[in-house]
């Protein structure tokens, strides 16, 4: 079966497929909703991570992150928050947040309702 000529959702997974729907590398545009989450959490998850960042650190960036963009933390997604990583120093990276909680859906949850939040 030929790929579609435009995106179309796929009769079998429902997933939207056709030209320009593949990533084999993260983009950091604002507005780059196309790029897998997934890419960038292999890449944060393959990265050297230069010294240890306290895991308050990390989740008062998130919220911080969150704040700024007018979204409730625990929606804040990947990208938002790579986005302005890659732009400010100052923040941990995702690197960093994956290596303080294991995932960025973990990291979201404890910066959103602490340890009090614990699941």
């Amino acid at each position: 079966m030929p790929w579609p000529r435009a995106p179309e959702r796929c009769p079998h997974c429902q997933l939207v497929i056709g030209p320009q729907r593949a990533r084999s590398e993260a983009t950091f545009e604002p507005g780059a909703r196309g790029v897998a989450a997934g890419v960038i959490s292999s890449d944060a998850k393959r990265a050297v991570v230069p010294g240890d960042v306290e895991p308050e650190r990390v989740k008062e960036a998130i919220r911080q992150v969150a704040a700024e963009l007018g979204r409730r933390t625990a929606t804040l997604l990947m990208i938002d928050y790579q986005q302005r990583a890659s732009m400010d120093e100052r923040l941990p990276s995702v690197s960093h947040a994956l290596t303080a909680f294991g995932s960025w859906k973990e990291a979201r949850w404890r910066a959103a309702h602490g340890e009090a939040g614990q699941r």
